[in-house]
């Protein structure tokens, strides 16, 4: 608690410093201005982070149709090389140049040409075909494409590399053509496991790019591109980068890293090149599809945006400050009238120097100063008067507490006239009334002991013994534990005088009161029980004055016990004609 209440402790007087115009201007320019900027920055992000989730949203799901063309014009190409490794003829001449034999190469050429004649359906994407048997022996090339013989060993160790599955590679022919070959391995039919040898797709590289990459654009500078698994240029918008090798480029590098991230979107930041990456990995061809889009036309959009918000920021900037001058000065010149009125001597003051009925609180604060000075005269002028009623009032307050106290002197003095005239009733009597008294003036607690009361009502008996003599007893069976209980005052000398009242006889026969007090489970029990006489429902046995004194002590009781524990039934009054009376007190356990 203290940790809250130390800051303003210790700011407020530093702020206590300077005018309150200057701290009203400070706070009104400081509420003004920063929610201000802090929505125009707060907004800038929002929707900053937003158009950049959808714009890379959307790029991937482009990436990712793109994809599905490509996979399902290289199925219809890989389509002409599973015809072909599995065409009857091309699997025994595969076969033949297994053996140690050396077969017809030519006759061979004829029969691959005539299968595939008869057998192959063309797309338009292929170029040229061959045909290499296991040990890499050339059995079969259409002849319309020439490459250099050095690149094929590369090539075969790339189907080896991705076999079963087929391989697509980058080729330049002898004629600076840009080539995709879609390689794949002959397996023998009914052993799976058994290579027979290659079969070499040649697809034509610009073709498919006019086919498929040509009428995609990411906007402004963007890159699309198709990189194999190890990093070479296959087919790109930017057709400077097709067949180079990008395995050393940071691009690279990081989308292997995203990819084992399981991410298919990263920003790239590099010295002149700030881009987002989008990419898709095809598991089937081994190959990325990429999308590097510059960061500066997916920012374009925003910084028109940006700009507008500016100046709109600029513009509430300047409404604010006005708006904020306005309430300024509206607060400021009823306070400096205020002061000054403050500063003026009380006797040259006139009630009518602020000027300030405004309906507002500071209107309300100078008309209440005014009527503080009218006040102020008029209390001046009753000052006298106040002071001579303060003299008056202590005096009747000595008076006050003379008067009680002359009362129990003047009751010792008669206790004393009566034990010198040997009248011991009558002194135990007035004894026992000062005492009572005394507890019930002098004494301000609404709770007391239940020790307390009982002495009080040994007190009360005492009194009325000297009024009904001997036609009476009292036995007391009081538990230590509850002596200590708390109970409001005087509750049960009310209940003793309706014992006496009701229950003493004409007879000669002495009658018993017993005083009881105990704990219960509900809580503690106080009984004041009497063999009297007793009363009926209706009480037709007592006479009027009698009805009404019980009547005015029972209520007073009762009423006393609701109010302090809220309960009505706290007090339960038995009592039956002949047999006497029962009056019993519950003091709730919680209490």
């Amino acid at each position: 608690m203290s940790h809250n209440t130390e800051f303003p402790s210790r700011i407020i007087p530093i702020l206590r410093k300077t005018k309150i115009q200057y701290r009203l201007l400070a706070i009104f320019c400081f509420i003004s201005l920063v929610p201000v900027i802090c929505v125009c920055l707060f907004s800038y992000r929002i929707y900053t982070n937003s158009i950049n989730n959808k714009l890379s949203d959307s790029f991937y799901q482009a990436i990712v149709s793109l994809n599905q063309n490509m996979v399902l014009e290289l199925e219809k190409i890989q389509t002409v090389a599973t015809r072909l490794s599995s065409a009857k003829e091309i699997q025994e001449i595969l076969h033949l140049y297994a053996d140690s034999t050396q077969p017809n190469i030519n006759e061979n050429s004829s029969y691959i040409s005539q299968e595939i004649r008869n057998n192959i359906i063309y797309s338009e994407y292929v170029r040229s075909i061959r045909v290499v048997s296991s040990s890499g022996t050339l059995i079969y090339d259409m002849g319309y494409e020439y490459f250099s013989d050095d690149s094929f060993p590369g090539i075969l160790e790339g189907i080896d590399r991705t076999a079963p599955r087929p391989s697509l590679q980058y080729a330049k022919s002898y004629l600076s053509q840009d080539r995709l070959i879609l390689g794949s391995k002959c397996y023998s039919v009914g052993y799976s496991d058994v290579s027979s040898g290659y079969i070499m797709l040649f697809i034509d590289e610009p073709l498919i790019y006019q086919k498929i990459f040509s009428n995609i654009s990411f906007g402004g500078e963007s890159d699309i591109m198709m990189l194999d698994s190890q990093g070479t240029v296959l087919t790109a918008q930017n057709r400077e980068l097709v067949g180079s090798s990008l395995k050393e480029d940071t691009l690279f590098s990081s989308i292997q890293a995203h990819l084992d991230e399981g991410s298919n979107v990263f920003r790239m930041k590099e010295p002149g090149n700030d881009s987002l990456v989008v990419f898709i990995y095809n598991s089937q061809y081994e190959y990325y599809l990429v999308a590097q889009i510059p960061q500066s036309y997916i920012t374009s959009e925003t910084r028109m945006i940006n700009f507008a918000l500016l100046i709109l920021a600029v513009l509430l900037i300047i409404l604010s400050l006005c708006c904020t001058m306005v309430i300024y000065f509206s607060i400021v010149t009823p306070i400096r009238n205020m002061v000054d009125f403050c500063n003026t001597p009380i006797e040259d003051m006139s009630l009518s120097d602020i000027h300030d009925n405004s309906p507002d609180e500071l209107g309300f604060l100078a008309v209440t100063m005014e009527s503080m000075l009218q006040n102020l005269r008029r209390s001046m002028e009753q000052n006298k008067e106040d002071e001579h009623k303060k003299r008056k009032l202590e005096i009747q307050m000595l008076q006050y507490q003379i008067n009680p106290h002359f009362l129990f002197n003047t009751l010792n003095s008669l206790q004393w006239v009566a034990v010198i005239n040997d009248v011991p009733v009558l002194a135990e009597g007035i004894s026992s009334l000062s005492t009572l008294l005394r507890n019930a003036i002098m004494k301000k607690d609404e709770l007391i002991s239940l020790e307390e009361e009982v002495s009080n009502l040994k007190n009360y008996f005492t009194i009325q013994k000297i009024r009904y003599g001997n036609s009476f007893d009292v036995e007391y069976f009081l538990e230590e534990d509850a002596m200590r209980c708390l109970i409001p005052r005087f509750i049960l000398q009310p209940l003793a005088e309706n014992s006496i009242v009701h229950g003493i006889s004409d007879s000669v026969s002495v009658m018993t009161i017993a005083v009881s007090g105990r704990y219960a489970e509900s809580g503690l029990i106080i009984e004041l029980r009497d063999n009297g006489k007793g009363f009926s429902a209706d009480g037709t046995c007592m006479d009027e004055g009698k009805r009404q004194s019980a009547g005015i002590g029972i209520h007073n009781v009762r009423e006393r016990l609701r109010l302090h524990y809220g309960r009505e039934d706290l007090l339960q009054i038995t009592s039956k004609e002949g047999e006497g009376t029962v009056c019993r007190i519950t003091i709730p356990a919680d209490e």
